[in-house]
């Protein structure tokens, strides 16, 4: 059985925001953020509102509230899902059979001022940020 987890669905790279569908799994649902935790500071964190339906979830967002919070040239945030406090889940994709998600499902990076930013999928098949400073 796998463990507590929000399994994505569908990721939406679009327009400066992105979007993400997916299921809470090995909870029961409960209302959600969206919490978006620097890799390498993890104090520092991120809230976007998040909706949940059911054991189904959604959340959108402007990739403003990375660049902003960004400080280096290359930033990694790792997406969880707050359910209330009670547990924070995180975002990933494991219940398909797609091996080295991280080489095949890639996603285009969307421009904000300085800074692309890109989702993709982690060694572990979690959900990420990279937040990097475009060449000048």
């Amino acid at each position: 059985m796998e463990p507590a987890h929000a399994e994505v669905e569908q990721v939406w790279p679009r327009d400066g925001c992105i979007r993400i569908v997916g299921t809470i799994v090995g909870m029961p649902p409960a209302a959600a953020t969206l919490a978006l935790r620097h890799r390498d500071r993890p104090l520092t964190v991120v809230h976007c509102p998040a909706t949940v339906s059911g054991r189904k979830f959604e959340t959108s967002f402007d990739i403003e509230i990375v660049t902003a919070a960004s400080m280096g040239d290359r930033d990694i945030w790792d997406l969880h899902l707050d359910l209330s406090g009670r547990a924070e889940l995180r975002v990933g994709r494991h219940l398909d059979d797609i091996v080295d998600k991280k080489r095949i499902m890639t996603f285009p990076a969307q421009a904000h001022g300085l800074f692309r930013v890109r989702p993709y999928y982690t060694v572990h098949r979690n959900l990420s940020l990279i937040c990097e400073r475009a060449a000048l």
